[in-house]
């Protein structure tokens, strides 16, 4: 399909997964996964995530699955349970604004072409 908008909410064979990752000081860094498992996770984290880092996702399964392997402290929001800020600084908003500047920039584009998503990647990071 040409443009348009997914027909399945959530991660579908229709949208190319993208994980957005962001540090304490806002530092973004994004990647255009070939899959959303565990496995493509894990290698774009790895050369990025110290040991001793804390990181705070969403519920997604393989993204659990890939910090587990990682070694490193993970710690989850749920909505459903009303923790979306766990000890006061663990919170993804950060993610959560950078994912919703990305979404509503291809407006100015209208629409994304797949197959140049790392640079518009890039040029969103700039």
């Amino acid at each position: 399909m040409r443009g348009g908008k997914a027909t399945k909410r959530g991660l579908s064979k229709e949208q190319v997964p993208v994980l957005v990752c962001r540090d304490r000081n806002g530092n973004p860094a994004d990647f255009v996964l070939e899959d959303g498992g565990a496995l493509a996770i894990g290698r774009v984290l790895a050369p990025i995530v110290d040991p001793d880092s804390v990181l705070r996702t969403d519920r997604g399964k393989a993204l659990a699955n890939a910090i587990r392997e990682l070694g490193v402290v993970h710690k989850q929001v749920n909505p459903s349970r009303n923790i979306r800020a766990l000890e006061g600084v663990y919170h993804v908003q950060n993610v959560n604004a950078y994912n919703f500047r990305l979404k509503t920039c291809p407006m100015r584009f209208h629409g994304f072409a797949s197959k140049y998503l790392p640079s518009y990647l890039g040029w969103h990071r700039m």
